[in-house]
């Protein structure tokens, strides 16, 4: 978003909100792995990614090709994302492993 906007403001705002996002993804990556995530979990976990995805870019595609994001682009962005919280997650639970 911050890309298809020409305030400089917004743009400012919408990098914000991500750095702040990130750090909520983080933190909840890392209670995920505390928990534990079973194959199970980590496939239910790529499924609602994907359908979530694939719903914002159905509502706001318009808005991300604005910014230069190809549906292409924007999927495999959000999948990787995933990839790195699972990649937390695992690292997490075993650190919990380990100390038990």
């Amino acid at each position: 978003l911050s890309k298809a906007v020409s305030s400089q403001l917004l743009g400012q705002i919408c990098r914000q909100m991500l750095r702040d996002e990130l750090r909520h993804v983080l933190f909840q990556s890392e209670r995920l792995g505390k928990i534990g995530l079973t194959e199970k979990d980590r496939h239910l976990r790529k499924l609602l990614m994907a359908a979530s995805a694939n719903a914002v870019w159905l509502k706001f595609g318009n808005v991300f090709e604005r910014g230069g994001y190809s549906k292409t682009a924007y999927m495999s962005e959000c999948m990787g994302y995933l990839k790195q919280s699972d990649r937390i997650a695992e690292e997490m639970q075993e650190k919990q492993e380990v100390q038990t």
